[in-house]
């Protein structure tokens, strides 16, 4: 009697998702820190993440966005970002992650290839927003999107006319989002990044929940990275480096916590390394060296980092002894992995 496949083709075909890992972690380890905000003073468990990324899933489905719809999010590294990222996967919508610094032009294109029903964007972005919205409002092709504006912590920008607020349009609303249909696939694009456009124009990099999956298991077993890990990471979430080396991907799907850092400073850095108990850092091989320099001017107690993780271009290994305080680098491992989102990982063995 052969094997019968059926029953596990169609379980990795609907079910193996990144999505259930996280539903798994809300269930089972709700009480447990997903998310700390020092700018804000304000920390998640795995059952209020789950809460609020439930509450903006109903206000994306209130705006027609559902199973296969996109929205987009030009954020840095917030909340907020978090919230957007894993409403894409509760939907089993497309979450469109563009990146904050692209010009109006190049918004635009994004805009047009996507199109957004939704645009989550950052008030300090809004003088680049508002021209793309405009030119892509005059094409009856390609409808504008809803836009919610994120202000920054401790500021009131005025909001465009026809936008919401983020903590206003979550606040006002309650129930739950519809379910994802049975029918989905793993195979389904759930995130889209854009590249930066450096031999062109920007192009969409669509992401299956599979893809998602993989990635996560790839980082967790190289890092390795546990569920008692918090990672920092200095390079931006919207891209693929950041999202998936140490971000959120890895990191919510084994069950630890991020710190996000909307803009990097290396003081601060290094003084948060200690106060949160942070065990990743990653960033640029330029940013850790910012960080060296940081570190010898003003030493901070750097014992409780598990690794450093750094890509795009060969790390100086010589900096290793001075971010951890270990006179000796051979207390190092530099492991090489050629992943086209992770290139070099340096951990303490």
């Amino acid at each position: 009697m052969g094997f019968d496949s059926e029953p596990l083709r169609s379980y990795v075909e609907h079910n193996f998702t990144w999505v259930a890992g996280l539903e798994r972690n809300v269930h089972r380890f709700g009480d447990s820190i997903a998310m700390i905000d020092p700018v804000t003073d304000c920390s998640w468990t795995y059952r209020e993440l789950g809460a609020d990324v439930e509450r903006f899933a109903v206000v994306l489905a209130e705006h027609g966005v559902g199973p296969g719809d996109t929205f987009a999010f030009e954020l840095f590294n917030t909340p907020q970002f978090a919230i957007c990222y894993l409403a894409a996967h509760r939907l089993g919508a497309i979450g469109t992650v563009l990146n904050c610094r692209l010009a109006a032009g190049e918004l635009v294109h994004a805009l047009r290839d996507a199109r957004p029903k939704v645009l989550v964007y950052d008030a300090e972005v809004m003088s680049r927003v508002l021209p793309a919205i405009e030119e892509v409002d005059s094409e009856a092709e390609v409808p504008a999107p809803f836009l919610i504006q994120v202000a920054p912590a401790g500021t009131s920008p005025d909001l465009p006319v026809g936008a919401v607020d983020f903590d206003v349009a979550m606040a006002e609303v309650s129930g739950k989002a519809p379910e994802r249909p049975s029918g989905l696939s793993t195979y389904d694009e759930v995130i889209r990044l854009y590249t930066s456009g450096t031999t062109g124009l920007p192009k969409g990099v669509p992401l299956p929940s599979f893809v998602e999956l993989m990635s996560a298991h790839d980082v967790i077993m190289h890092f390795p990275l546990t569920p008692w890990d918090r990672t920092l990471n200095m390079t931006p979430w919207f891209h693929r480096g950041g999202l998936h080396s140490g971000g959120l991907n890895p990191t919510f799907y084994v069950g630890g916590s991020v710190v996000p850092m909307r803009e990097f400073d290396p003081e601060t850095v290094l003084n948060w390394v200690g106060e949160y108990n942070i065990t990743f850092l990653i960033g640029a091989p330029t940013v850790l060296e910012r960080l060296a320099r940081a570190q010898e001017k003003n030493p901070r107690d750097l014992s409780n980092l598990r690794g450093i993780v750094t890509m795009g271009a060969p790390y100086r290994c010589s900096l290793s002894s001075t971010l951890h305080g270990c006179p000796d680098p051979e207390y190092f491992q530099w492991l090489r992995h050629d992943r086209d989102f992770l290139e070099h990982v340096l951990t303490s063995i």
